[in-house]
């Protein structure tokens, strides 16, 4: 089977798609779909890339087929926020999405199809607007707010501990280990 590279970008006109056929450089404009949605954080899945997430203020989009067509996803999170929100993805045998924005930390087991609210043990201040995982443990991450505040969770998000608060707001976040 030849080899293709795929990207999915978010715009503030939906998903643009490009695909390199032959992984050889030649990045050509295979579509464009969810036009009119300002899409903010989009994911593929690493092991399927036909497997795609777009996340966007007015709502959360799935792709079964690579981006060809999408499906709203009910119950989703709002986002609306004020400069974007925060989408990764936890590795292990199945992926962990991490959704950040105005109403808190969310997470998806099942490649963005349902979405519970993480649960902080102080309330969120502000947007979450960073979340990022720690490369030494894989159930371990961090989120910061634009109120200043920092959080960790070690049980792939469904928890979340305060850290620190009173940060100015918090946009950026690497985690590393001394051995």
């Amino acid at each position: 089977m030849a080899k293709a590279g795929l990207l999915f970008i978010g715009t503030k006109d939906g998903v643009v798609q490009f695909s390199n056929p032959g992984a050889v450089g030649r990045w050509l404009r295979v579509g464009h779909e969810l036009r009119g949605q300002a899409i903010v954080a989009v994911w593929a899945r690493p092991d399927d890339p036909l497997a795609v997430v777009a996340c966007g203020a007015a709502g959360i989009w799935r792709s079964t087929d690579g981006g060809a067509a999408w499906v709203e996803v009910s119950g989703a999170p709002s986002l609306a926020a004020p400069g974007g929100s925060a989408l990764v993805a936890l590795a292990g045998n199945e992926p962990v999405l991490l959704l950040g924005g105005a109403v808190g930390a969310w997470r998806s087991a099942d490649n963005g199809a349902s979405w519970e609210a993480g649960e902080p043990d102080a309330p969120w201040s502000g947007t979450v607007r960073v979340i990022a995982p720690a490369p030494y443990h894989i159930d371990t991450t961090f989120a910061g707010t634009s109120g200043g505040q920092l959080y960790q969770s070690t049980d792939r998000g469904r928890t979340w501990q305060l850290l620190k608060d009173g940060l100015p707001p918090v946009l950026a976040i690497s985690a590393a280990r001394l051995v």
